[in-house]
């Protein structure tokens, strides 16, 4: 069996459930080209094959982090605000050279609670808004 290709058992997305962690595959385009059937009740974000995962993510430092280190096919640890403002933890990991281009991610609740995690969006915002104004054009 040796130089023979892994087949995933039929099981394998059932062994998934048992993780905290939802899973989901990006391709090189950053979409979502595969998610596991309980991504959303563990993650509580809902993302469809096909669609960026960056739409689903706040603007700002975990953000960009993030699609730095996809753009650039290197492993990543982190976070990230996400759509409805909650804190998520990211793991990513490229794909094996040779195969399909693109990355493997993991994400999870953070477990912070709601007050940091406000707070937080709310820096991230006033960062954003702040890099964007023109002080001159201001005073």
């Amino acid at each position: 069996m040796l130089g023979q290709p892994l087949m995933l058992p039929p099981d394998f997305q059932d062994m998934l459930a048992c993780v905290p962690q939802g899973v989901m595959r990006l391709g090189a385009d950053l979409c979502v080209a595969w998610v596991e059937p309980d991504f959303t009740a563990k993650t509580g974000l809902s993302v469809h094959v096909g669609e960026p995962l960056l739409g689903r993510l706040e603007a700002g430092w975990g953000r960009d982090s993030l699609e730095r280190a996809l753009r650039e096919g290197r492993s990543h640890s982190g976070h990230v605000l996400t759509s409805d403002l909650r804190q998520a933890r990211i793991q990513t990991r490229p794909c094996r050279p040779g195969g399909e281009s693109g990355a493997w991610l993991l994400i999870e609740p953070s477990g912070t609670d709601d007050d940091v995690t406000f707070a937080q969006a709310l820096q991230e915002i006033a960062h954003e808004v702040s890099e964007t104004l023109d002080v001159d054009s201001v005073c």
